[in-house]
């Protein structure tokens, strides 16, 4: 059990140096991120700040197409975020946090 134990503080301390090396270092290998967009888009329709569809910042709707994979990667953290914090009640949609 100790040796289990040791293994995993191992390999997260592994993990922690080669993020501090490469910031991404999960994209490596890994498939482009798709658009997220579900065309439910209400950022334009009601002036909500984060899309009702995909919980994208309005920004990263907008430059969506001009983003490297890994703004996209930060897009999606950021609406992950987002759309957790609105299922908690913290926030809502017309609420510009960042």
């Amino acid at each position: 059990m100790w040796e289990a134990r040791r293994n995993i503080r191992e390999a997260r301390r592994d993990m922690c140096e080669q993020t501090l090396s490469n910031p991404m270092p999960f994209t490596e290998g890994i498939a482009k991120v798709k658009n997220p967009c579900r065309g439910i888009c209400s950022t334009s329709t009601v002036g909500s700040i984060w899309c009702v569809g995909c919980g994208r910042y309005y920004k990263d709707v907008i430059n969506w197409n001009t983003y490297d994979e890994s703004q996209k990667i930060l897009a999606m953290k950021k609406a992950t975020e987002h759309l957790e914090k609105k299922r908690l009640g913290e926030v809502t949609d017309n609420q510009d946090y960042l």
